[in-house]
Order: structure tokens, then sequence, then C-alpha cells
């Protein structure tokens, strides 16, 4: 890991607490992938994997929200299950 992600990564540790106390929620969430971790984002994901070599590598993109595209997935049932084939095609 680079020198720069670690102090970018102790910068977010240290402002988790403001980020909790914020009126706004912070909507992230996780899973696990084959030697490494996928977080999701509303409007991003980004996945970071260790090499053989122990050099860990991230790849983040943007993503849409399906009800943007389709408004059907707006209501709850549908949306969850939008939802859930999004991150079935991310994994």
């Amino acid at each position: 890991m680079k020198i720069s992600q670690h102090i970018r990564l102790f910068a977010h540790i240290q402002l988790m607490p403001l980020l909790k106390t914020a009126r706004k929620r912070t909507l992230v969430g996780g899973q696990a992938v084959m030697e490494g971790v996928m977080m999701r984002a509303p409007h991003s994901y980004c996945t970071a994997v260790r090499k053989a070599n122990g050099e860990i590598v991230t790849e983040e993109h943007p993503i849409h929200r399906m009800s943007e595209k389709y408004p059907l997935f707006k209501l709850p049932v549908l949306r969850g299950l939008g939802l859930l084939g999004q991150a079935m095609t991310l994994a």
C-alpha cells in the first residue's frame, strides 16, 4: 500500500465519528469477494483485492440506480429485487 493510501485511510477513520453524527446517513455496504472485499455506495462501487505478491489493488466504478433507468423499481419490493440483481452482476 502506498503512503498516500495509508494517509487517506487514516483520514477516513478519523472522520468516521463526524459522519455518524451528521444528519445524513452514510450508505455504504460491503461483501466478500475472492481474496478481497467489494464496497458499494449509492452511486459507485469499489473492489479491493490482494495480489499474490501481497499488493492491494483497487478499482472504482460509477453505478446508476435501477430506479433512475426503470421507474418501476421505485416500488419497495421491486426495488429490493432490482438491487439484488444489480449486486449479482457486479460481483
